[in-house]
């Protein structure tokens, strides 16, 4: 956490405020929220007082008094001889440890909440509710952990709903959160009793996030709006808080993905609510809105295409020159001009022949000059003998304009076509080369 608090002040510190700092606030918020519910996780339960009832002196036979011993205490267990103090202690014992108890449970809920609805990561929600599950299962908490952790196998596929579901039937059968994903049609006579108990929660979390809206804390808003959605998912609140976190996502987060997301949530899941009726106006947007994204991510698509075909064709390129390499290092005659073909034996028996070369052009400006080397050009020869296509290959001379009149000669040239193994003309990619002194 401290690594991701420090990348989080880093990026804030170097990318663009407008654009990614009211994002990257609420994430170290959320760090330092994280940080701050983890230290409850360490902190020690309280210390079941002891009851040592007084020693039980009795007159021996003897008339010497006994006292019968007693185990001493452990460190720093309370122990108490009176029977009425006793009972005082275990009673603030009892308290303290339901308080312990709840504190632990509610941070790590509150955790995984974070984890789930800020950090979209699934995974580590899983992690701190199954904790309460395993460490806390005779807390009120452990039920709601339970019923959270169907909720994510339903929607990210993360363990088994049913075999959670059969959990939380079976050990916290009457709960509240065991009606909810019961099948006894009973259940509608309990949930008539606690709906109003249900709403109250709704209305004070909804109250809460319009708070944060109006202190321009809209990514706390949009937790708080999230929060409604995922507990109370068929109450008359519930579409009205996910069409304002559509809203601020579009109007004030400048993120219309997640606006579209909520959008389609809500006309999708809620489409009978009154505030989805409204939003008749909005749906054309958003169809607007899901080709543009389609479109995108095509031309995407494209541009992976063309980034590997262009690495494709510079890696055949580059495959040819040591081809090619490899074909003039085993050609006898490499030291004088010549035809060479750079096809397979399999498509051309016998290369082009040159039967003219055309006009090389010395230039006044290297007129005079000492030139030594040689200029290969690849050409593809038809199958009437013709230059259709040339580019330069290679050159050891250093003269740009003499490169030029050797490409505009070897259109010139006149060629004898390459034969197949069947004794037909083909057209097929040569390596022309012109050495100077040209002859």
């Amino acid at each position: 956490m401290n690594k991701a608090k420090s990348y989080y002040t880093r990026a804030y510190a170097v990318g663009s405020v407008q654009e990614i700092g009211p994002r990257i606030n609420l994430r170290i918020k959320s760090i330092n929220e994280i940080q701050k519910l983890s230290a409850n996780q360490f902190k020690k339960p309280p210390i079941e007082p002891v009851y040592i009832p007084p020693p039980d002196t009795t007159m021996g036979s003897d008339s010497v008094v006994t006292i019968s011993p007693t185990v001493p205490p452990l460190p720093g267990v309370q122990v108490y001889s009176d029977s009425i103090e006793f009972e005082t202690a275990i009673g603030r014992y009892a308290n303290d440890l339901k308080n312990y108890q709840q504190e632990v449970t509610s941070s790590m809920f509150r955790i995984a909440e974070i984890f789930l609805m800020e950090f979209e990561m699934p995974d580590s929600a899983v992690k701190y509710l199954e904790g309460i599950v395993e460490k806390f299962g005779d807390t009120p908490d452990a039920p709601k952990a339970l019923s959270m952790q169907i909720e994510i196998a339903n929607d990210f596929g993360i363990n088994d709903p049913e075999q959670l579901k059969s959990e939380l039937l079976s050990a916290y059968k009457g709960t509240l959160f065991a009606r909810m994903f019961s099948d006894n049609p009973d259940a509608d006579e309990f949930f008539s009793n606690i709906e109003n108990v249900i709403v109250d929660s709704a209305q004070v979390l909804f109250e809460r996030a319009e708070s944060a809206y109006f202190r321009d804390e809209y990514f706390d808003a949009v937790d708080i709006y999230n929060t409604i959605i995922i507990r109370y998912k068929d109450n008359d609140l519930t579409p009205k808080a996910l069409f304002a976190v559509a809203w601020i996502y579009e109007n004030l987060l400048d993120d219309p993905g997640k606006a579209v997301l909520a959008y389609e949530k809500l006309n999708s899941q809620y489409k009978n609510s009154d505030v989805s009726k409204a939003l008749s106006f909005k749906l054309n947007e958003i169809y607007k809105f899901r080709e543009a994204q389609k479109r995108e991510e095509r031309l995407e698509k494209l541009r992976e295409q063309l980034d590997e075909e262009k690495l494709f064709a510079m890696q055949k390129a580059y495959q040819d020159s040591i081809n090619i390499e490899i074909l003039i290092e085993q050609f006898d005659r490499k030291d004088e001009s010549f035809i060479l073909s750079l096809e397979s034996d399999s498509l051309v028996a016998k290369a082009a022949e040159v039967i003219s070369y055309g006009e090389v052009i010395i230039a006044d400006s290297i007129a005079g000059k000492e030139i030594e080397g040689y200029i290969d050009i690849k050409i593809l020869i038809n199958a009437v003998g013709l230059p259709m296509d040339k580019e330069v290959f290679r050159s050891t001379i250093n003269f740009p304009i003499l490169v030029k009149s050797v490409m505009d000669a070897s259109a010139l040239s006149k060629f004898s076509p390459a034969i197949d193994p069947q004794n037909r003309p083909v057209d097929a990619w040569h390596l022309l080369r012109f050495m100077f002194p040209f002859k």
